[in-house]
């Protein structure tokens, strides 16, 4: 997904400030532990973020 891995601390702050698709690279963050520690309540959290702001793959991952 990234080439030197994710610029978390970006794609988090976009994340937090409601972007759903900095959302989505947060959850798969998450989902695979790149850059933050492996979490799949926060995986999920993030997918659902993502979801709520349209994103239709995040959606398709929940309901998985």
């Amino acid at each position: 997904m990234y080439d030197k891995g994710p610029d978390i601390k970006r794609i988090e702050a976009a994340a937090r400030n409601g972007d759903p698709k900095a959302a989505l690279d947060f959850a798969w963050s998450y989902y695979i532990g790149n850059g933050v520690s492996a979490n799949l309540s926060e995986a999920r959290h993030w997918y659902a973020q993502a979801a709520d702001g349209g994103i239709r793959e995040a959606r398709e991952i929940l309901d998985i």
